[in-house]
């Protein structure tokens, strides 16, 4: 399986971008597991990630991380993130994505309609927002930024689905 879907709903802990997680990298096609594989020594990561239009795969190991997989797509509009046993637990979703979740809440959408539905709380590890406990959006993140203007006006730059147990 490798269709992207940059139009797909985004479900927290389930899927986005038509990647449902638990898939397995083995069941991939070929298409992208042969595809351009980006190593330690091959310059600037996001410089390839931004200049890839297809499918760039990046073993997380040259990053100095443990033995995990990750696959980009369209410029860094979706990574999919695999584990060591080669599980699908993470997909990401940034500028290019037009899925939505909760069919309001899109890349590039104002961070308040987010707020609407969630109280929020900031991981700094991951630099992150969540949903907090009870919120009933368990399995979801935000990328949040100001804008440049200093307006104080915050928009999602990036959305994360992910089950933390498949890790």
């Amino acid at each position: 399986m490798s269709a992207v879907d940059l139009a797909a709903r985004i479900i927290p802990g389930e899927s986005a971008a038509g990647f449902q997680l638990g898939l397995r990298l083995a069941d991939m096609d070929a298409e992208v597991t042969s595809a351009r594989k980006w190593g330690a020594g091959d310059g600037s990561l996001s410089a390839a990630i931004f200049s890839s239009s297809d499918w760039l795969v990046v073993d997380a190991a040259d990053l100095g991380q443990r033995g995990e997989i990750r696959i980009y797509y369209g410029n860094g509009a979706v990574e999919l993130h695999f584990s060591a046993a080669g599980v699908l637990y993470e997909v990401s979703v940034f500028s290019g994505y037009e899925g939505r979740f909760l069919d309001e809440i899109a890349i590039g959408g104002d961070a308040a309609k987010v707020r609407e539905v969630a109280e929020l709380f900031f991981d700094e590890g991951d630099e992150m927002y969540y949903p907090e406990d009870g919120s009933g959006f368990n399995g979801i993140a935000f990328l949040i930024e100001e804008d440049d203007g200093g307006a104080g006006v915050e928009s999602i730059a990036g959305i994360s689905v992910h089950d933390w147990s498949m890790r």
